[in-house]
């Protein structure tokens, strides 16, 4: 299908911005991370011992500093964090999915297309069976 949209003038989303799919599995990993850092802040009632913060906004790697630090004396707060953190994290997975599905079905017009271009051969070179 890729190579077909190719042929008539389209270019894939994937090689125009191949970068997008990386940057937003980045992100979506982040807002778990934050995820589970607010939901643990939150309920440790954002005690003076977990460091600074912004207006109760900690940085999302704050979570792993803590781990390290009361992980063993605290699991079952830290295990519930990190269920946040992981319903965050597929959430924003799926929406990616969805995304991903939606753009990939949308055909754009290919930038460098030539005005020289004869869809009249096309069909002749290739007809449907």
């Amino acid at each position: 299908m890729a190579e077909e949209l190719a042929s008539v003038g389209y270019e894939s989303e994937e090689k125009r911005h191949p970068w997008r799919k990386a940057a937003f599995v980045l992100f979506t990993l982040v807002v778990g991370l934050a995820a589970a850092t607010q939901s643990l802040a939150h309920k440790f009632e954002y005690h003076e011992a977990l460091g600074p913060h912004f207006r109760h906004v900690y940085f999302p790697g704050m979570f792993i500093a803590w781990h390290r630090e009361w992980g063993d004396t605290h699991p079952v707060e830290f295990r519930i964090a990190i269920s946040y953190g992981m319903a965050a994290t597929a959430f924003m997975l799926l929406v990616f999915v969805i995304v991903s599905r939606i753009v990939s079905q949308s055909s754009r017009p290919f930038s460098h297309q030539h005005a020289s271009f004869d869809a009249g051969r096309l069909r002749r070179e290739n007809p449907r069976p």
